[in-house]
């Protein structure tokens, strides 16, 4: 499977893909140096999509030094089931 970022000023979505075929869809946004993960849509089932999205994104906030708030169920789950990334989540009332 294969991810692609788009990104604008305010946000932007990681694209999932098996071939040329579109499997799943992230959407996120930005407010200072926080990425919210709002929304993550997987049209195939049992693939493992959600989770590859939810780590390419995860990748991305790394890479771009961004802390994440998982607003979408899926991912706080996900965050929950990979501890090892406890530290990038933003915690509310912080300053980072």
């Amino acid at each position: 499977m294969e991810t692609k970022i788009e990104t604008t000023n305010t946000g932007g979505k990681v694209l999932a893909y098996n071939g040329d075929e579109l499997v799943g869809r992230l959407e996120f946004s930005y407010k200072g140096n926080v990425m919210r993960i709002d929304h993550t849509y997987a049209y195939k089932k049992g693939m493992g999509i959600g989770g590859t999205l939810v780590s390419a994104a995860n990748d991305y906030a790394i890479n771009k030094g961004l802390r994440i708030l998982p607003v979408c169920s899926f991912a706080g789950a996900w965050y929950q089931r990979h501890q090892q990334f406890a530290d990038i989540l933003y915690k509310e009332g912080s300053q980072s």
